[in-house]
């Protein structure tokens, strides 16, 4: 008996053969075929398209760098606001490296419609930004292409004061040619408070002009023009008839001023010389509240003068802070009862007993007193014991609620105090009498406006 295994018989190999399921050479070749004609060819389609997208984006840069005009790269637009002002397919152009501006006819007929534009209306200006490129070597050449254009609009009649030259450097910014597109750019700006202009409910009066200061300077300029007193005298008499309602005063500042005086900071002080102003046109100096904004940036100078130097607002007195016929904060005189003695404005202050305290409240921002009869009483108390006693001293001590920074907080509540002081003064006591502290939002949080006009106050009270 063989181990070895049979051999097939032919039979069997005729069946393998003919059946449907065993897989035959010629198929398994022709697979194998298949398989790799698909690896061989199959890339061919893929490699065509990329070939395809070059050339047609190649053909577009061409069309784009050689047929079309370079002065398409960078239009000329000049707009205020939504309103353009002129307009046209090319700008101002430079050669590279130089400051000369090379300007076409109808680039040219366009910028002189924007300098009449600024000639004929006295609250815009223009303003020129000349732009360097990182490449270009000369030093300040963005400001010397700023001046050039300046002075060709001054010579199309555009003011030189209302023409503002600003300067920037780009990298983007290259020459094509040895030609710099893009070396200028031009905006239409408002100047605000350019007019003096108030308006609330029933009333409005307005005057082409307004105050205005010097740069650096707190001082109003003068002399002030007649219409500007006579728009004044309207808003005077207007607030005579409405007590309920005040003006708020916020003074401005530009960044790169300097001051050297001693109310806290430019904005706060050009703030004071107007309510100064105001009150001497006519207006209750309780009617005034004053503030200042940040330095900024965007102030816009006509030579060194700022028009305006503040924002103004017509506003009802806030409830909480009108002493005068509401319930807000009145003056106290011992642990926040009000004394009945104070009810009655007509008696004589006596100067036998030290008063226990009393308390001045102020509007929102304002260094302005809330001085009603009834806070007159209380403070004409303090007023009669200290000239009756003039041994004795008084402390007067300013808060503020709790919001505003630190640094204006501490300020507003030392001007609170002097304000405080200076009435006594005015009132006969004696300066040494008087010691004054300034303690900002201290103890003071973020509550209802009714709690905070309680944190709005002076504290008068005796040394002991």
């Amino acid at each position: 008996m063989s181990l070895k295994p049979d051999k097939p018989s032919s039979m069997v190999k005729d069946k393998l053969l003919k059946s449907e399921f065993a897989p035959k050479p010629e198929a398994y070749l022709d697979s194998k075929l298949t398989g790799l004609n698909a690896l061989t060819y199959k890339p061919m389609p893929l490699l065509i398209g990329l070939l395809t997208a070059w050339i047609v984006t190649g053909a577009w840069i061409y069309r784009i760098v050689c047929c079309t005009s370079l002065g398409m790269l960078s239009p000329l637009l000049i707009q205020d606001g939504m309103t353009t002002v002129a307009s046209a397919e090319e700008s101002v152009r430079f050669v590279n490296n130089a400051a000369t501006p090379i300007i076409p006819l109808e680039v040219e007929g366009e910028l002189q419609k924007a300098a009449q534009y600024v000639a004929t209306r006295p609250d815009k200006v223009l303003v020129v930004t000349g732009t360097q490129g990182k490449n270009e070597p000369t030093v300040n050449l963005n400001s010397s292409r700023a001046d050039s254009l300046k002075a060709k609009f001054v010579g199309w009649g555009a003011p030189a004061d209302y023409v503002i030259t600003e300067s920037t450097s780009s990298s983007l910014l290259r020459a094509i040619k040895d030609t710099i597109y893009g070396g200028a750019n031009f905006a239409i700006k408002t100047i605000p408070s350019r007019f003096m202009e108030f308006s609330a409910e029933g009333f409005k009066t307005s005057v082409m002009n307004n105050l205005s200061f010097s740069r650096n300077e707190a001082n109003i300029d003068e002399p002030i023009p007649d219409s500007i007193k006579n728009a004044g005298r309207k808003l005077v008499d207007y607030l005579k008839a409405n007590p309920n309602m005040q003006l708020n005063i916020v003074g401005w500042s530009g960044t790169g001023e300097k001051y050297t005086g001693d109310k806290g900071d430019l904005g706060t002080a050009r703030a004071d010389a107007l309510r100064d102003w105001w009150k001497g046109l006519g207006i209750n100096p309780s009617q005034i509240t004053i503030g200042a904004d940040k330095p900024s940036d965007d102030l816009i100078f006509i030579g060194d003068k700022l028009y305006g130097g503040a924002s103004y607002g017509l506003a009802p007195i806030p409830t909480e802070a009108n002493n005068a016929g509401t319930d807000g904060p009145k003056a106290n005189t011992t642990d926040g009862e009000e004394n009945a003695d104070d009810k009655t404005t007509d008696s004589k202050p006596t100067a036998g007993t030290a008063p226990p305290q009393a308390i001045v409240y102020f509007n929102y921002n304002s260094d302005v007193p809330n001085i009603d009869n009834t806070v007159k009483a209380a403070l004409d108390k303090f007023v009669a014991y200290l000239k009756t006693n003039d041994n004795i001293k008084v402390n007067v001590e300013g808060y503020t609620d709790a919001r505003g920074s630190e640094a204006l907080n501490f300020d507003l509540s030392k001007r609170r105090a002097n304000q405080v002081r200076k009435y006594l003064l005015d009132n006969g006591v004696g300066g040494s009498q008087i010691s004054t502290k300034n303690h900002g939002a201290k103890n003071a949080v973020s509550r209802n406006e009714s709690q905070m006009a309680k944190d709005r106050r002076v504290e008068l009270f005796f040394q002991k």
